[in-house]
């Protein structure tokens, strides 16, 4: 799930654009339902279907002579299938949106392996670099003596 935030960044986008491109997307027979979910303070968490979905909209509203709400038009009669709007995609709405995620989480995957890899190498230069002194041994602390006579 991501965020706004998260969205603007991996989208490059600004958050205006990213608003009104989320407006749409809310209007065009509600595409983002169960793609968005209400987290912490209300903050509000996006699948990453949405990442396609906005992706899309992207290509489309960028031919010419087409804004984002013809895209946005545009992609809910693809995602549904039937090309008439009237909101029973079925198996092929399901179908689609499982495909996208599958191979987002694939994509996903493989960046995140790069990632372990790259850390891996670095922790294992950095333990190469560091020769760390051997710890030293804990030794029981001595009592130390207090006077508490007066000498004479």
């Amino acid at each position: 799930m991501y965020t706004r935030e998260e969205l603007t960044r991996i989208l490059g986008l600004s958050y205006k654009q990213l608003r009104i491109r989320l407006d749409h997307l809310a209007r065009e027979g509600n595409l983002l339902q169960r793609q968005v979910v209400k987290g912490p303070n209300g903050r509000l968490d996006y699948s990453p279907a949405v990442i396609e979905m906005l992706r899309d909209l992207g290509t489309l509203a960028q031919e010419p002579g087409k804004d984002n709400g013809q895209g946005a038009r545009e992609l809910a009669k693809k995602i549904r299938g039937n090309g008439n709007g009237d909101g029973q995609g079925g198996k092929a709405d399901n179908r689609e949106a499982l495909e996208v995620e599958v191979s987002y989480l694939k994509q996903m995957v493989e960046e995140l392996r790069r990632e372990r890899d790259t850390w891996r190498e670095v922790a294992l230069d950095m333990k190469n670099q560091l020769a760390l002194p051997r710890p030293k041994e804990e030794r029981p602390r001595r009592r130390r003596w207090l006077p508490w006579r007066s000498r004479n």
